[in-house]
């Protein structure tokens, strides 16, 4: 049986929020933090995503190329997604 991975971006106050990104993501963005994400993703089988968290950042991994940010485009390209949601997709 293959691993599956659920995962969350979230700030110390609980928020997620996706109109915000830039100011949580951008400035803490470093090669060595690709790394680490490229690691912990490559050992996975597949991604349990939600609905909207699926439809925001697809189209935007999915015209990288397999090498943009540090590898980790291609992982998430090519990686099996399950994604929860209430209506079709």
């Amino acid at each position: 049986m293959g691993t599956l991975m659920a995962f969350e971006w979230m700030s110390a106050d609980g928020v997620f929020d996706a109109s915000s990104m830039g100011e949580w993501w951008d400035p803490y963005n470093s090669p060595s933090r690709q790394e680490c994400i490229k690691q912990t993703y490559g050992q996975v089988d597949g991604f349990l995503m939600g609905r909207t968290t699926f439809e925001m950042l697809e189209p935007y991994w999915s015209q990288l190329t397999d090498q943009a940010m540090g590898g980790v485009a291609g992982i998430l390209t090519h990686t099996q997604k399950y994604v929860v949601s209430t209506r079709p997709i």
